[in-house]
C-alpha cells in the first residue's frame, strides 16, 4: 500500500514552479515556502488560473496572487547574478583531534592532535566577519565544530572565543555562540561550556547500547554515562541544547525507540536526525545502505514520539519555511577555518593541503584575513550545477540535492543518491501534515485556504 508521503507533486505549469497533488477529499497546490490547499470541486479551476490558462473567478484572490508572486520570485532567484561572497558567520575548527572512535567519522579524527589553529588566525577572520555583520546590522554566530572535539583543548577554545567577542565588540555587534560536542568532558568543563555558549549541539544515537557501538571511547568503551552527565548540567545551568542522531542502517529500526530515550533521558529542546553521510570511515560500510521507506516511515514515527514530550524533531536536509540548496559555505556567507588557518567551502574539509588546495577561500595575510572572490566564483559556478532530474521536482529549491555525498566537485553524476528520495519524501510528509490542519477550515463557501510554511 502506498504511503501518503509518497503521493507525486506534478508540475502544472511550464513557466513558473507551482505543483499539484491530489488526495480523495483535496487538492495541494505548492510553490516554495507556500502551500494551498482547495476543495477538489474548484481544484481544476484553481489549477487553470495559477498554471496560465484561464482567467477565471479564482485568478484574483489573495491565494492564487501569492501562489504565483512567490513561484516568481524564486524565477527570478534562479536568474538573478548572486552578490559577491561577503561572510557574516565563521565557523572554526581548532584542531582535529577526537577522544571518540565514531564508526561513521567523515573526518577520520585520531586521539591525537595533528594541528592546531592559531589564535591570530581567527583574530583576523573575526575581525572580517565582525565588520561585515555591523555593515548589515547582524550578530556575529561563531560556531565552534571540527573534524575532531572542540573542548579536548579547552585554554585554545575559551582563548578563540574571547577574540572574537573582542573583535565583535570593536564594530558593537552582538555574538551568538554555538558549539558542537560530543559530550565526553569532566562535570567542571561542562559546567564552563553551558556558562560561555549560548546553544550546545550535543551528538547522541541513541540508547546505551546503539552508543556504545556506534560512538564508542577512543580506547573502548561507552560514552554514553559522560553524555548524560554533560546533558544534565546543561540542563541545571538552563543552556540551550540540541542533540544530533545520526541514523544507520542498523540503529532506523530503532528510531522510535531512541526518540523516547532521548526526551526522557537528555531532554533536549530540539533533536536533529540525520541519515549517515558516506564519507570518511562511512564510505567503508557498504553493507550501511538506508533504505529510505524505512528511514521515512520510522522518522515520523520518532517525530509523534518527541513531540508528545514537546521536543522538536529536524531534519537539515530539506527545510520548507526557507530557500536554500547544498550545505557549501559559498553559499552561506560563512567562513570556515581548518586547523591549518585556511577558509574551506565544505564542512566535511577538517583539513588541507595548503593554499594552493582548490577547496581554499580564503587564507591570512598578516592581520588581515583576505577572500579569494576568483576562486568562490568559480566554486558557486561549478556547484550550483542541477541535474536535470531535479528541474521538475517540487523540492528543488528546499533540497540540499546530493549534498554531502555526491558533488559536482567530485565528477558528474547523472543518477540521483537515496538521500533524494528520502528528502522528498520527508518535505511531502510536512506540507501534507500543513495541509491537514488547513483542510478543517475548508467549510461553507471557504472552498480555498493558502499558508506560509512554518519553521516546526
Amino acid at each position: 500500500m502506498q504511503a501518503a508521503w509518497q503521493r507525486p507533486f506534478r508540475p502544472i505549469s511550464t513557466t513558473l514552479p507551482i505543483f499539484r497533488q491530489d488526495d480523495d477529499a483535496i487538492s495541494l497546490f505548492y510553490a516554495p515556502t507556500y502551500l494551498v490547499t482547495v476543495a477538489h470541486p474548484h481544484a481544476e479551476a484553481f489549477a487553470q488560473a495559477v498554471s496560465g490558462r484561464a482567467n477565471n473567478v479564482w485568478s484574483g484572490t489573495a491565494e492564487a496572487q501569492t501562489l504565483m508572486a512567490r513561484a516568481a520570485d524564486c524565477q527570478r532567484e534562479q536568474t538573478a547574478s548572486r552578490p559577491p561572497f561577503v561572510p557574516v558567520g565563521l565557523t572554526i575548527y581548532l584542531h582535529n583531534a577526537c577522544n571518540l572512535h565514531c564508526t561513521y567519522c567523515y573526518a577520520e579524527a585520531l586521539p591525537t592532535r595533528r594541528e592546531r589553529l592559531a589564535v591570530e588566525t581567527i583574530r583576523a577572520a573575526a575581525r572580517l566577519v565582525a565588520a561585515n555583520c555591523a555593515k548589515r546590522g547582524l550578530p556575529l554566530a561563531v560556531v565552534f565544530h571540527g573534524g575532531g572535539e572542540p573542548t579536548l583543548d579547552e585554554a585554545l577554545l575559551m582563548e578563540s572565543l574571547a577574540v572574537v567577542e573582542e573583535c565583535a565588540a570593536s564594530q558593537q555587534v552582538d555574538v551568538f555562540r554555538y558549539i558542537a560536542t560530543n559530550g565526553v568532558m569532566s562535570a567542571a568543563r561542562a559546567r564552563r561550556i553551558a556558562k560561555h555558549f549560548d546553544l550546545v549541539g550535543l551528538s547522541c544515537d541513541g540508547m546505551p547500547e546503539i552508543q556504545a557501538k556506534q560512538r564508542p571511547l577512543y580506547g573502548g568503551g561507552s560514552s554514553m554515562p559522560s553524555v548524560e552527565r554533560t546533558a544534565r548540567i546543561l540542563d541545571e545551568a538552563g543552556t540551550p541544547y540540541h542533540v544530533r542522531v545520526t541514523v544507520t542502517a542498523e540503529s532506523v529500526p530503532r528510531l522510535e525507540a531512541i526518540a523516547q530515550y532521548l526526551c526522557e533521558h537528555l531532554h533536549p529542546q530540539e533533536i536533529h536526525v540525520e541519515p549517515v553521510y558516506h564519507a570518511g570511515r562511512a564510505a567503508l560500510m557498504p553493507d550501511d545502505e538506508l533504505d529510505t521507506y524505512t528511514f521515512i516511515e520510522a522518522f515520523l514515527a520518532g517525530r509523534t514520539v518527541a513531540e508528545g514530550y514537546g521536543v522538536k524533531w529536524m531534519n537539515s536536509g530539506s527545510r520548507l519555511w526557507e530557500r536554500h540548496g547544498p550545505y557549501c559555505n559559498v553559499f552561506r556567507d560563512v567562513v570556515q577555518i581548518t586547523p591549518e588557518g585556511t577558509a574551506v567551502h565544505c564542512f566535511k574539509v577538517a583539513e588541507t593541503t595548503g593554499a594552493n588546495d582548490t577547496r581554499v577561500i580564503g587564507q591570512p595575510n598578516g592581520t588581515r584575513f583576505e577572500i579569494d572572490q576568483q576562486r568562490i566564483e568559480a566554486l558557486r559556478q561549478q556547484l550550483s550545477q542541477m541535474p536535470p532530474a531535479c528541474k521538475t521536482c517540487f523540492n528543488r529549491f528546499h533540497c540540499t540535492r546530493g549534498c554531502p555525498e555526491q558533488c559536482p566537485l567530485e565528477g558528474a553524476s547523472d543518477s540521483l543518491p537515496m538521500r533524494c528520495d528520502l528528502l522528498k519524501g520527508l518535505a511531502t510528509a510536512a506540507i501534507q501534515r500543513t495541509a491537514a490542519d488547513m483542510q478543517a477550515q475548508l467549510q461553507g463557501d471557504i472552498y480555498a485556504i493558502g499558508r506560509e510554511i512554518a519553521r516546526p
